[in-house]
Protein backbone atom coordinates (compact mmCIF):
# COMPACT_ATOMS: atom_id res chain seq x y z
CA UNK A 1 0.00 0.00 0.00
CA UNK A 2 2.70 2.70 0.52
CA UNK A 3 4.40 1.73 -2.84
CA UNK A 4 0.76 2.78 -4.33
CA UNK A 5 1.25 5.81 -1.99
CA UNK A 6 -2.48 4.99 -0.29
CA UNK A 7 -2.65 5.69 2.65
CA UNK A 8 -3.41 2.86 5.84
CA UNK A 9 -5.72 3.71 8.58
CA UNK A 10 -7.31 1.85 11.48
CA UNK A 11 -9.70 3.46 13.91
CA UNK A 12 -10.36 1.82 17.37
CA UNK A 13 -12.63 2.60 20.38
CA UNK A 14 -10.50 0.22 22.94
CA UNK A 15 -9.74 3.09 25.97
CA UNK A 16 -7.91 0.56 28.35
CA UNK A 17 -3.68 0.43 28.61
CA UNK A 18 -3.63 -3.24 28.49
CA UNK A 19 -0.69 -6.12 26.74
CA UNK A 20 -1.84 -6.33 23.20
CA UNK A 21 -0.71 -9.16 20.97
CA UNK A 22 1.73 -8.26 18.48
CA UNK A 23 -0.78 -8.03 15.45
CA UNK A 24 -2.72 -5.72 17.60
CA UNK A 25 1.06 -3.76 17.82
CA UNK A 26 1.64 -3.50 14.52
CA UNK A 27 -2.02 -2.38 13.54
CA UNK A 28 -0.84 0.92 15.91
CA UNK A 29 1.95 1.60 14.07
CA UNK A 30 0.59 2.85 11.55
CA UNK A 31 -2.53 5.87 11.21
CA UNK A 32 -4.44 5.70 13.73
CA UNK A 33 -8.36 7.25 13.89
CA UNK A 34 -9.17 6.95 17.70
CA UNK A 35 -12.73 7.67 18.37
CA UNK A 36 -12.44 9.52 22.00
CA UNK A 37 -9.34 11.26 23.42
CA UNK A 38 -8.28 8.04 25.97
CA UNK A 39 -8.01 5.89 22.27
CA UNK A 40 -5.76 8.71 20.55
CA UNK A 41 -3.71 8.94 23.69
CA UNK A 42 -3.42 4.75 23.81
CA UNK A 43 -2.45 5.09 20.06
CA UNK A 44 0.42 7.56 20.42
CA UNK A 45 1.63 5.51 23.79
CA UNK A 46 1.52 2.64 21.10
CA UNK A 47 4.07 3.59 19.06
CA UNK A 48 1.88 5.55 16.18
CA UNK A 49 3.73 8.72 17.29
CA UNK A 50 7.26 7.67 17.10
CA UNK A 51 7.49 6.47 13.34
CA UNK A 52 7.59 10.06 11.87
CA UNK A 53 6.32 11.05 8.86
CA UNK A 54 4.57 7.35 8.20
CA UNK A 55 2.33 7.52 10.61
CA UNK A 56 0.12 10.31 12.48
CA UNK A 57 -2.89 9.74 14.73
CA UNK A 58 -5.95 12.12 15.14
CA UNK A 59 -9.22 11.98 17.21
CA UNK A 60 -12.25 11.45 14.82
CA UNK A 61 -15.31 10.79 16.92
CA UNK A 62 -18.45 8.35 16.44
CA UNK A 63 -21.22 9.53 14.11
CA UNK A 64 -24.73 10.17 15.26
CA UNK A 65 -27.83 10.34 13.70
CA UNK A 66 -28.74 13.11 11.45
CA UNK A 67 -32.47 13.03 13.18
CA UNK A 68 -34.76 16.00 13.73
CA UNK A 69 -35.18 16.80 17.49
CA UNK A 70 -38.34 15.25 17.77
CA UNK A 71 -41.43 16.98 20.09
CA UNK A 72 -40.99 16.27 23.44
CA UNK A 73 -43.96 14.88 25.81
CA UNK A 74 -45.20 18.14 27.11
CA UNK A 75 -48.53 16.53 28.99
CA UNK A 76 -48.71 17.93 32.53
CA UNK A 77 -49.47 14.79 34.15
CA UNK A 78 -47.50 12.09 32.60
CA UNK A 79 -44.64 11.06 35.58
CA UNK A 80 -41.07 11.78 35.38
CA UNK A 81 -39.15 9.82 33.14
CA UNK A 82 -35.65 8.55 33.91
CA UNK A 83 -34.69 7.06 30.69
CA UNK A 84 -31.57 4.50 29.96
CA UNK A 85 -30.83 2.98 26.70
CA UNK A 86 -28.77 -0.11 26.26
CA UNK A 87 -27.41 -3.59 26.78
CA UNK A 88 -28.79 -5.20 29.87
CA UNK A 89 -25.40 -6.53 31.07
CA UNK A 90 -23.86 -5.70 34.58
CA UNK A 91 -20.93 -2.80 33.59
CA UNK A 92 -23.70 -0.86 31.94
CA UNK A 93 -24.64 -0.26 36.02
CA UNK A 94 -28.25 -1.59 35.89
CA UNK A 95 -28.13 -2.30 39.73
CA UNK A 96 -27.29 1.23 40.40
CA UNK A 97 -29.40 2.67 38.00
CA UNK A 98 -32.60 0.86 40.10
CA UNK A 99 -30.94 1.80 43.26
CA UNK A 100 -30.75 5.24 42.57
CA UNK A 101 -34.61 5.57 41.35
CA UNK A 102 -35.63 3.60 44.60
CA UNK A 103 -34.41 7.05 46.34
CA UNK A 104 -36.68 8.97 44.33
CA UNK A 105 -39.58 10.31 46.60
CA UNK A 106 -42.80 10.74 44.03
CA UNK A 107 -44.11 9.27 41.12
CA UNK A 108 -41.90 8.36 37.68
CA UNK A 109 -41.73 5.78 35.39
CA UNK A 110 -38.01 4.02 34.74
CA UNK A 111 -37.65 3.81 30.78
CA UNK A 112 -35.59 1.31 29.30
CA UNK A 113 -34.74 0.35 25.79
CA UNK A 114 -32.47 -2.64 25.36
CA UNK A 115 -32.28 -6.29 25.77
CA UNK A 116 -29.45 -8.65 27.64
CA UNK A 117 -28.96 -11.31 30.43
CA UNK A 118 -30.59 -9.20 33.23
CA UNK A 119 -33.79 -8.47 31.80
CA UNK A 120 -35.47 -10.82 33.68
CA UNK A 121 -33.89 -9.16 36.84
CA UNK A 122 -34.90 -5.42 35.73
CA UNK A 123 -38.61 -6.51 34.95
CA UNK A 124 -38.65 -8.40 38.93
CA UNK A 125 -37.34 -5.46 40.45
CA UNK A 126 -39.03 -3.48 43.07
CA UNK A 127 -39.07 0.38 41.73
CA UNK A 128 -40.81 1.74 44.64
CA UNK A 129 -43.47 4.33 43.61
CA UNK A 130 -41.62 3.71 40.18
CA UNK A 131 -43.22 1.74 37.32
CA UNK A 132 -40.89 0.18 34.74
CA UNK A 133 -41.35 0.31 31.09
CA UNK A 134 -38.91 -1.61 28.69
CA UNK A 135 -38.58 -1.98 24.94
CA UNK A 136 -36.61 -4.23 23.25
CA UNK A 137 -35.70 -5.11 20.10
CA UNK A 138 -36.30 -1.09 18.62
CA UNK A 139 -34.63 0.11 15.55
CA UNK A 140 -32.42 3.49 15.60
CA UNK A 141 -34.96 5.44 13.68
CA UNK A 142 -38.01 4.67 16.42
CA UNK A 143 -35.45 6.22 19.06
CA UNK A 144 -36.12 9.72 18.72
CA UNK A 145 -39.63 9.07 19.80
CA UNK A 146 -38.64 7.21 22.98
CA UNK A 147 -36.19 10.14 23.56
CA UNK A 148 -39.03 12.24 23.60
CA UNK A 149 -40.24 11.05 26.60
CA UNK A 150 -37.54 10.90 28.76
CA UNK A 151 -36.61 13.52 30.96
CA UNK A 152 -33.01 12.76 31.75
CA UNK A 153 -31.41 9.95 30.24
CA UNK A 154 -28.95 7.68 32.87
CA UNK A 155 -25.95 5.97 31.68
CA UNK A 156 -24.53 4.51 34.69
CA UNK A 157 -21.74 1.90 33.32
CA UNK A 158 -19.01 0.68 35.71
CA UNK A 159 -15.05 -0.03 34.75
CA UNK A 160 -14.08 -3.74 35.16
CA UNK A 161 -10.72 -4.66 35.02
CA UNK A 162 -11.72 -5.89 31.10
CA UNK A 163 -13.95 -2.88 30.57
CA UNK A 164 -15.06 0.69 30.32
CA UNK A 165 -17.34 2.29 28.10
CA UNK A 166 -16.02 3.16 24.98
CA UNK A 167 -17.87 5.94 23.77
CA UNK A 168 -21.54 6.26 25.09
CA UNK A 169 -22.85 6.98 21.42
CA UNK A 170 -26.95 7.07 23.64
CA UNK A 171 -25.56 10.03 25.18
CA UNK A 172 -24.97 12.13 22.14
CA UNK A 173 -28.48 10.92 20.76
CA UNK A 174 -30.07 11.92 23.72
CA UNK A 175 -28.65 15.27 23.62
CA UNK A 176 -29.60 15.64 20.20
CA UNK A 177 -33.42 14.80 20.93
CA UNK A 178 -32.96 17.85 23.79
CA UNK A 179 -32.58 15.68 26.89
CA UNK A 180 -30.14 16.07 29.30
CA UNK A 181 -28.32 13.63 30.23
CA UNK A 182 -26.02 11.97 33.34
CA UNK A 183 -22.99 9.65 33.04
CA UNK A 184 -20.81 7.73 35.98
CA UNK A 185 -17.20 8.34 35.51
CA UNK A 186 -16.39 5.32 33.25
CA UNK A 187 -14.22 5.26 30.55
CA UNK A 188 -15.10 8.20 27.79
CA UNK A 189 -18.35 9.24 29.42
CA UNK A 190 -17.08 11.85 31.30
CA UNK A 191 -14.74 13.40 27.95
CA UNK A 192 -18.36 13.05 26.21
CA UNK A 193 -20.35 14.96 28.54
CA UNK A 194 -17.52 17.65 28.93
CA UNK A 195 -17.08 18.09 25.50
CA UNK A 196 -21.13 18.36 24.53
CA UNK A 197 -21.12 20.49 27.84
CA UNK A 198 -25.13 18.99 28.14
CA UNK A 199 -24.57 17.11 31.29
CA UNK A 200 -23.54 15.79 34.41
CA UNK A 201 -20.93 13.13 35.82
CA UNK A 202 -21.37 11.34 39.18
CA UNK A 203 -19.05 9.64 40.97
CA UNK A 204 -19.26 5.58 39.71
CA UNK A 205 -20.79 3.32 42.33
Amino acid sequence: MRALSHPVGTQGDDNLDRPLPWPAQLIRSFRCLGSTSSRHDLDRRGGAARLGRRSSVAVVPHTIPEWEPPARDGRPDRPFTVGFAGRLVPQKGIDDLLAACRRLDGRFRLLVVGDGPLRPHLESADLGFGELELHAGVRSDEMPALYAEMDVLVLPSRTTATWAEQFGKVLCEALLCGVPVIGARSGEIPWVIQTSGGGRNVPRA
